[in-house]
C-alpha cells in the first residue's frame, strides 16, 4: 500500500474514532491527530485544498482543547473537597445588579446561567425566593426551545456569577460528576426541595 494511501486511511480511522469519543477533550485530541494525518496525506497527494482545510482545523481544535483544559482546571481547583455549585464561580464573570432589576424574562433566549453569590432573587411567576448558593437560569438550557421558563427579578442588591451557555455545556459535558450534580439540583428544585452538597 502506498504511504500516502496509508496516511489517508489513518486519517479516516481517526475521524471515525473521534465520533466515538466519550469526552470533549478526547474528541479534540483525536481530531487534532486526524488533522495532522490529513495534512501529511494532502502533502503527499499534492492536494492544497486538503492541506488548507486541515491546516485551519488543526489550530482551531488546539484552541478548543486549551479552552476546555483551562475551564476544567478552574473547576478542579475550586472543587477541592466536597462538590458544590460554587465550583463554577471561577469560570464565571461576576456582575452586580441593583434591587428591582430584571435578570431575564420568561421566553427570553437561555444564553447564560447565573450563580447567586450575594443577595436575593425572586421568581415572578411563583414568588419563590432564591439566595446565595443557588443556580439560576439553567432550566432554560434544558428546555426544548432553549427559552427562559420564568422571569427573575432582584429583591435586593445582588452579586452573581454569569457563565455563557456554551461554556456551561462544555463543563457539563466534560465532567460527569458536575453534570450529575447539576441535574440533581434541577430535579430537587422541581420537587420543591433545596439542593444539597453531595458527599
Amino acid at each position: 500500500m502506498p504511504l500516502a494511501e496509508l496516511f489517508g486511511w489513518l486519517a479516516a480511522v481517526l475521524v471515525f474514532t473521534a465520533f466515538w469519543s466519550t469526552t470533549m477533550v478526547r474528541l479534540r485530541m483525536v481530531a487534532m491527530a486526524s488533522n495532522v494525518a490529513f495534512i501529511v496525506y494532502g502533502v503527499m497527494l499534492g492536494a492544497p485544498s486538503i492541506i488548507a482545510l486541515h491546516g485551519v482545523l488543526l489550530p482551531l481544535n488546539g484552541w478548543k482543547l486549551i479552552r476546555l483544559r483551562q475551564l476544567a482546571a478552574l473547576v478542579r481547583r475550586a472543587s477541592r473537597g466536597p462538590m458544590t455549585l460554587e465550583m463554577l464561580v471561577p469560570a464565571m464573570e461576576q456582575q452586580r445588579y441593583g434591587a428591582g432589576a430584571i435578570l431575564f424574562r420568561q421566553g427570553d433566549p437561555a444564553d447564560h446561567v447565573f450563580f447567586v453569590i450575594d443577595g436575593t432573587l425572586r421568581v415572578v411567576e411563583g414568588g419563590t425566593l432564591l439566595g446565595p448558593g443557588e443556580l439560576v437560569g439553567e432550566m432554560g438550557l434544558f428546555a426544548a426551545d432553549s427559552r427562559r421558563t420564568a422571569t427573575i427579578v432582584t429583591e435586593t442588591d445582588v452579586r452573581c456569577g454569569r457563565i455563557a451557555a456554551d461554556r456551561f455545556w462544555e463543563l457539563f459535558l466534560q465532567d460527569p460528576v458536575l453534570g450529575g450534580f447539576v441535574v440533581r439540583t434541577i430535579v430537587q428544585r422541581l420537587a420543591g426541595t433545596p439542593h444539597t452538597t453531595p458527599p
